[in-house]
């Protein structure tokens, strides 16, 4: 009944001007950069800030989280909301963490992440093992941990 009623309100977007458009998108600056190197980019990654975007109409947001690589999704998800004559969403964006591997970002997709269900202890267990880059020497590692704790816990 809820994918009925939001490939409904998708369609009625077709039309509207509030929504982005191409030359909107392809000037995003990760967008722009790969254009001007004649690099591809993929139809999903042009589709899916507007799916996300509409993901806010369909929820009625009052809020969206998200990390600083979403920012354009989430503002585009605030001109679908005008569009549609709701009160467009609040969006908060957090600097992304360093994920337990210490290379990449933090991600569910790369198994590197600290669920926010997951238990006290096993969330600390994460925290504390976390890897340095091989550079990276701590001098004092209890301090060094205590601030890896301290730069994840505060978006908590």
């Amino acid at each position: 009944m809820i994918l009925i009623a939001w490939k409904a309100g998708i369609a009625s977007l077709e039309g509207q001007q509030a929504t982005s458009r191409p030359p909107q998108v392809l000037s995003r600056e990760d967008f722009a950069t790969r254009l001007s190197a004649n690099a591809p980019i993929s139809m999903h990654e042009l589709i899916y800030p507007i799916m996300q975007g509409y993901d806010s109409v369909m929820m009625n947001c009052d809020v969206e989280l998200g990390g600083t690589d979403q920012t354009f999704n989430c503002l585009l998800g605030r001109q679908l909301m005008q569009a549609r004559g709701l009160e467009p969403q609040i969006v908060v964006t957090f600097p992304l963490l360093e994920g337990t591997d210490g290379v990449e970002k933090m991600s569910k997709s790369t198994g590197n992440y600290i669920a926010l269900t997951d238990q006290p202890a096993d969330m600390y267990g994460k925290l504390m093992s976390i890897k340095r880059s091989p550079g990276d020497r701590p001098v004092d590692q209890t301090a060094d941990r205590a601030r890896a704790v301290a730069a994840h816990v505060r978006y908590l």
